[in-house]
């Protein structure tokens, strides 16, 4: 009887050697960093959305205040974003809590264009009310969205809506007083506080339902790394067509918009350069502003109707996509294929959106924006997981 005990409990302890390695292994894996979660997944895509709204209220405000010929266009592509938020809550809460969400989300967009109707009239007494149904609209929708889920913070989430609501106005008034510089720094402040809303609320909703995301958090350094590289390629997305815009309008802010484009390319160029070093950090510069500059050559030969100009911008372009593709597989574990046709896939997102624009196709060229801009959140996706599977140490 003791000779069998004592065979069983070797079996076990023989058996328990056998898979050590593999429980081993499996926790260390477990534990490796990673941005694809389904939390992160949610933290991604709602700080996407969030922003996309943000640069459209900037668009649109602008086109009304100038009645601009692509503003019915403009406003189309507002609303569309519009609906991807109100699908988002849909998928998360009920289709009456969504609906009315949405009800207030366009009322709070309707009073941001009365107000820009009431400055461009020089009208204070609309203005004045304009702003009391932006206020009144935006805590319907934090009680709303409260009510729904409790764990939100209801303080929190109206201060940081009533931020963004600020830094839209200081935007808009900018633009209306002249004063560009500012218009754009606070364009990309609003859109940062965006992002930061709808990160916010996925890690609301990731809690209040952790069985639907697997018990995965929004709360690590990889899923917010993958946000901010998402965040920065849809930005530097939203900037350059508005750039090709302006220039084709020969508009008197092109010169702060193609500033605004270059802060958005030190901040890629810094996160290059907290990972690569210096020099992979001059080179991505150097091959970033390269493809900004084959932007502004095809706009200025369209413009001029150089068709034999038009082709060596966007010769040069591919060459662009080519060197840019061999500089990021060659640092990081991509596939070379799909990386090339995901940079060509950028290229010409935002050349369609320009030649459209340009031909005053307006509906086509705000079609091709809102899918550049979502393309390069998926470039983000991509290229940040990969960083992460480089560098774990550093997530």
């Amino acid at each position: 009887m003791k000779r069998k005990s004592r065979l069983t409990v070797l079996l076990l302890l023989c058996l328990a050697l056998a898979l050590s390695p593999a429980i081993a292994f499996k926790t260390a894996d477990a534990a490796r960093p990673t941005t694809a979660t389904p939390a992160a997944d949610l933290r991604a895509t709602m700080a996407k959305v969030y922003g996309e709204h943000s640069y459209m209220m900037v668009i649109a405000m602008q086109k009304q205040f100038n009645q601009s010929k692509d503003l019915p266009q403009a406003m189309a592509a507002l609303n569309a974003n519009t609906n991807s938020i109100a699908a988002l809550l849909s998928s998360t809460y009920t289709d009456a809590a969504a609906s009315q969400i949405k009800d207030q989300w366009k009322k709070h967009i309707q009073y941001f264009m009365d107000y820009v109707t009431a400055t461009r009239d020089n009208n204070a007494d609309a203005r004045k009310a304009a702003q009391a149904g932006m206020n009144s609209s935006t805590t319907a929708m934090v009680t709303a969205m409260n009510t729904q889920n409790p764990n939100i913070n209801e303080t929190k989430l109206l201060k940081n809506l009533q931020a963004h609501d600020t830094y839209l106005l200081q935007s808009f008034t900018s633009y209306a007083e002249g004063k560009y510089g500012t218009t754009y720094s606070a364009a990309h402040s609003a859109y940062a506080r965006a992002t930061l809303i709808g990160a916010s609320m996925a890690t609301d909703i990731a809690e209040r339902y952790p069985s639907r995301y697997k018990r995965s958090t929004t709360q690590t350094e990889a899923a917010y790394f993958r946000q901010q590289v998402g965040e920065a390629l849809g930005e530097h997305t939203i900037l350059s067509v508005l750039m090709l815009q302006k220039g084709n309008d020969n508009a008197p802010d092109l010169a702060s918009v193609k500033a605004a484009l270059d802060r958005n390319t030190q901040a890629l160029t810094n996160t290059h350069q907290r990972l690569f070093g210096s020099n992979a950090a001059a080179t991505f510069n150097s091959l970033w502003n390269r493809h900004i500059r084959d932007y502004q050559d095809y706009m200025t030969a369209t413009l001029n109707n150089d068709q034999a100009g038009r082709a060596a911008a966007k010769k040069d372009l591919g060459k662009f996509v080519a060197e840019l593709t061999a500089f990021q597989t060659g640092r990081l574990p991509l596939n070379k294929t799909k990386t090339y046709q995901a940079n060509a896939m950028h290229g010409a997102h935002v050349i369609t959106a320009f030649d459209s624009y340009h031909a005053g196709g307006y509906a086509k060229s705000y079609e091709a924006l809102r899918t550049g801009y979502n393309h390069m959140w998926m470039t983000g996706n991509t290229l940040s997981e990969a960083i992460v599977k480089k560098y774990p140490s550093k997530f």
